[in-house]
């Protein structure tokens, strides 16, 4: 059985365990099928969008307690080290190779426990999701793998996929490599979709319409910078031009 690692500082870490073998050295590809085989890559930041298809996929180092919001659906695959996260009122521990999905705009904390962490994210948006299904944007859901299921069919064909498409966003110029990275992407999706389609709740409270991702991002980013000071939730409320009473509610739905 091949497989696909991803060196990162020289240090070899598996990402997925079956596929094809790829090197990837100043953007130029090299494609071996044997066993063993590496990936060598730095920083990694890719955008696509093309009809109602439209992601974005970033391998990146996960450092000190950060928050997240997004607008849309987060494929996070932890490649290095460990992570503690909150999401949902839960706190747990992310092992190499485990993956999460995130639902729109349900707040996550990530705070990396060993040097050197480091993420491959996937963000998908819910638009493309309610092209298929109107009502996805009510839905809330997280699916995340760990000891026990971590290497399941789903979750080994997610990283799978998800590594099949890194390779192919590297040189996706010609048509035939867009179809391939396409369908690939579609496949990942469909699959996404019918496990959360077990698992989603439509919350009572939803998210108000008028509290923007903009106004979201600058109450997040506050809290980023002052998360080491004593943070007031007035002082939030105020950023975001809210009453501390709905800003409080809002920010209990997410956590």
């Amino acid at each position: 059985m091949t497989v696909i690692n991803y060196i990162y500082h020289n240090e070899c870490i598996p990402l997925i365990n079956k596929g094809c073998i790829f090197y990837v050295n100043n953007w130029e590809v090299f494609i071996w099928f044997y066993e063993g085989g590496y990936v060598v890559m730095d920083y990694f930041h890719y955008t696509y969008k093309h009809n109602h298809i439209d992601f974005n996929s970033d391998i990146y180092k996960v450092s000190t307690y950060h928050y997240n919001w997004h607008s849309g659906v987060e494929v996070l695959i932890l490649l290095k080290g460990r992570i503690d996260m909150s999401c949902n009122s839960e706190v747990f521990t992310m092992e190499p190779l485990d993956t999460i999905i995130i639902s729109p705009q349900v707040g996550h904390a990530t705070l990396a426990l060993e040097e050197d962490t480091t993420a491959l994210v996937i963000h998908v948006s819910k638009e493309f999701f309610q092209y298929f299904d109107p009502n996805f944007g009510m839905y809330q859901f997280v699916l995340r793998s760990d000891k026990t299921n971590r290497d399941n069919e789903f979750f080994t064909s997610l990283r799978y996929l998800a590594a099949q498409m890194m390779l192919l966003m590297v040189n996706s110029e010609s048509p035939d490599r867009q179809l391939w990275l396409e369908s690939h992407f579609l496949a990942m999706t469909s699959d996404i979709y019918r496990e959360i389609d077990a698992v989603k709740t439509i919350p009572i409270h939803t998210k108000p319409a008028d509290m923007t991702v903009a106004t979201f991002d600058k109450m997040i980013a506050y809290i980023d910078e002052n998360y080491k000071q004593k943070i007031e939730l007035e002082d939030i409320a105020k950023i975001g031009g809210y009453n501390v009473n709905y800003t409080s509610q809002f920010f209990k739905r997410q956590l």
